[in-house]
């Protein structure tokens, strides 16, 4: 594995936990359960909005919050 490997393996990693904290408000959370292809499924998603800067297109209820280092945004 390459250290650009490792980084991109930690950013997916980043991404999918934030994704898994923020799915148990959101509609794909709502299912029975949410494996691994579910939160990949959504770890997609999210980066394809990311880079769309289009957050209308994130799976997420209308009440969401996020907040960066405890700062509402």
């Amino acid at each position: 594995m390459t250290s650009h490997d490792g980084s991109r393996a930690a950013n997916r990693l980043g991404v999918l936990i934030a994704l898994a904290a923020a799915a148990a408000v959101a509609p794909v959370a709502a299912q029975a359960s949410c494996n691994e292809q579910c939160l990949d499924a959504l770890a997609d998603t999210y980066l394809q909005a990311l880079v769309a800067h289009a957050p209308s297109q994130l799976p997420t209820t209308p009440d969401i919050r996020f907040t960066e280092n405890t700062i509402p945004l």
